[in-house]
């Protein structure tokens, strides 16, 4: 959109994030022309990973909170970092050292105990943030 003003149409990082959602050709092509594109335009080439409608959005909205905040916020934030930083991972080597060394900080700690201490008794696990402790 910003071409559309005389200003460079790479802006607030989109010529790095946009190629990594839809694919370099793609992204030139939205970049180099501005052209609007529809939400199932969106959906299929990638942009988004699923569309709504309005009056679907807030339940939905909801339903994927409501999955998120089921995970340990600890094992949540680990995956989001790790998830990011291997996004430009010299090589997978270097991706699964991140991993492993990630799974075992994670693995020592009071939220691995507490997911198997649930999963034996058939409960919900409680998290840190609710109050079992993570040893962290």
């Amino acid at each position: 959109m910003f071409i559309r003003l005389g200003v460079s149409g790479c802006d607030i990082g989109i010529s790095y994030t946009l190629p990594r959602l839809v694919g370099a050709g793609r992204a030139a092509e939205l970049i180099y022309t501005a052209r609007r594109f529809d939400a199932d335009e969106a959906k299929r080439i990638g942009f988004v990973s699923e569309s709504v409608g309005d009056a679907d959005l807030l339940t939905r909205t909801q339903q994927i909170a409501d999955v998120l905040l089921s995970h340990s916020p600890f094992a949540l934030e680990m995956t989001k970092q790790v998830f990011r930083v291997n996004q430009d991972a010299p090589n997978v080597a270097a991706a699964i050292a991140l991993e492993n060394r990630t799974q075992i900080l994670a693995g020592s700690g009071g939220d691995f105990t507490e997911a198997v201490a649930a999963r034996a008794e058939a409960r919900p696990p409680y998290w840190a943030a609710e109050g079992a402790g993570n040893g962290r």
